[in-house]
């Protein structure tokens, strides 16, 4: 596991992606970045189930703000943790 994972700024990015994700909808996704904050051999799973909810936004029926939500939160993660 990478010991960057485990800094206040990832902490806080968890948190904000999480709480933010929960406020558009995606409860599923936002449930596994809940858990990443307490469990960080998660954070890349719960990078994943984000980017696989990016992937399929255009198929989806979620709304424009939600999905552009969960598109810059992936961003910011992704730079984050990469």
């Amino acid at each position: 596991m990478n010991n960057r994972h485990h800094t206040s700024d990832v902490s806080d990015a968890l948190l904000l992606t999480s709480s933010a994700l929960r406020e558009v909808g995606f409860d599923e996704v936002a449930g596994l970045f809940r858990e990443a904050l307490f469990d960080r051999q998660l954070v890349a799973q719960a990078l994943e189930a984000l980017q696989m909810l990016v992937n399929n936004a255009s198929n989806s029926n979620d709304g424009q703000f939600a999905n552009e939500t969960a598109f810059r939160l992936f961003q910011k993660m992704s730079r984050l943790v990469a």
